[in-house]
């Protein structure tokens, strides 16, 4: 065999001198994962190299939840003002009617409101008290006069006399009541329009700008309350139907990186919605997660880079350093293109003939 004249240099840890030989299989066949190297040809130019390797890879669909409300409750002040008290902060626990937060002066209202209150309570008691006073006194003026105890004349002028008794103080009371009771409601309304109140029993998920001293306009959602079962992460997606009811599912949250336990709990369509299986987290709403789904796997099979891999007429095929240390082309089978294991990325493709273990290939 003549003698070639030129050499190559290959890198695995340490330098070492090979001569070419024939073939593809420049290096020792049974050593997979190792360092690919840079291969100088006779033409004069430098190719990054690919080794075939053993593994098992991964056709998976990356999906992006969503913590989404499909029930509980937004809390808006309905009047604008500057934020005075805030009583809780989020992951309390509240039951319905509890006091969230209310606007400066609403506490002065609040007891102003009170005192009016009791007063009105104090004067319709009155008021009551008197009207049975009366009817009393006109029930007992019908017993006699059905009885013949008194006359007719007697009658009249007694009822008279028992109305005009009563009238005066009921008027004033009755007065009294109709300008207290409107006050009453005009307190209620800037009391009601100035604090925020937990309209269902759960948990506090989330402030915006909730804070004392803070200024809020009108409307504006300042807290969420959800309960066990009113959020949900939801992803919209073609693979539906890989789910079922039930089953666990591990999420990892995109804010704090934190792994999320859940379950399939409704499926609609294409629209699937995972239920955190823990009742204490703490999820803020619109909180993004990252969940993986294994479509398909390959195990223990020959595999390269896939942008190794070049197609003419869809027929795949790789170049490699021929014994004359050339870059030539063969052709090769391939099959699924996956993941290995621990990444995302498709980035490796099977190969099903026309290369072996440790075989090295030209990278692009």
């Amino acid at each position: 065999m003549k003698r070639l004249g030129y050499r190559m240099m290959i890198g695995f840890g340490a330098s070492v001198m090979i001569m070419a030989a024939s073939g593809c299989s420049l290096l020792p066949q049974e050593q997979p994962k190792r360092k690919a190297p840079i291969i100088a040809t006779k033409e004069a130019y430098q190719f990054e190299m690919d080794v075939v390797q053993r593994e098992t890879i991964y056709d998976k669909a990356i999906m992006y939840p969503r913590y989404t409300e499909v029930g509980g409750e937004k809390l808006r002040f309905l009047e604008t003002g500057v934020i005075g008290k805030v009583y809780f902060k989020v992951g309390d626990q509240v039951k319905k009617g509890d006091v969230i937060a209310e606007l400066q002066n609403v506490g002065e209202v609040r007891q102003q409101y009170k005192e009016l209150k009791e007063s009105f309570d104090q004067n319709q008691k009155s008021y009551d008290e008197l009207l049975q006073q009366k009817e009393l006194g006109q029930r007992e003026l019908d017993i006699n006069r059905r009885y013949g105890i008194i006359s007719k004349a007697e009658y009249n002028q007694s009822l008279q006399q028992l109305e005009e008794q009563y009238a005066s103080s009921l008027q004033q009371l009755s007065d009294s009541l109709t300008i207290d009771k409107m006050k009453l409601e005009q307190m209620k309304q800037k009391i009601d329009g100035g604090c925020i109140m937990a309209g269902v029993d759960g948990t506090i998920n989330s402030f915006n700008q909730l804070e004392e001293g803070q200024w809020t306009s009108q409307n504006r959602v300042v807290a969420r309350i959800v309960t066990t079962s009113s959020c949900m992460f939801e992803v919209n997606t073609e693979y539906a139907d890989h789910f079922h009811i039930n089953d666990v599912v591990m999420l990892k949250t995109s804010s704090n990186n934190m792994t999320v336990e859940t379950k399939v709990a409704q499926i609609d369509g294409k629209m699937v919605r995972f239920q955190p299986t823990s009742t204490e987290l703490v999820i803020p709403v619109d909180t993004q997660a990252t969940l993986e789904l294994e479509l398909a796997r390959r195990e223990n099979v020959l595999t390269i880079t896939a942008s190794c891999v070049r197609y003419v007429d869809n027929v795949p095929y790789v170049y490699y350093i021929d014994e004359n240390g050339i870059r030539s082309m063969k052709k090769i089978s391939v099959g699924m293109r996956g993941a290995s294991d621990g990444s995302s990325a498709k980035t490796r493709l099977e190969v099903t003939d026309g290369l072996k273990l440790g075989d090295l290939v030209v990278k692009k």
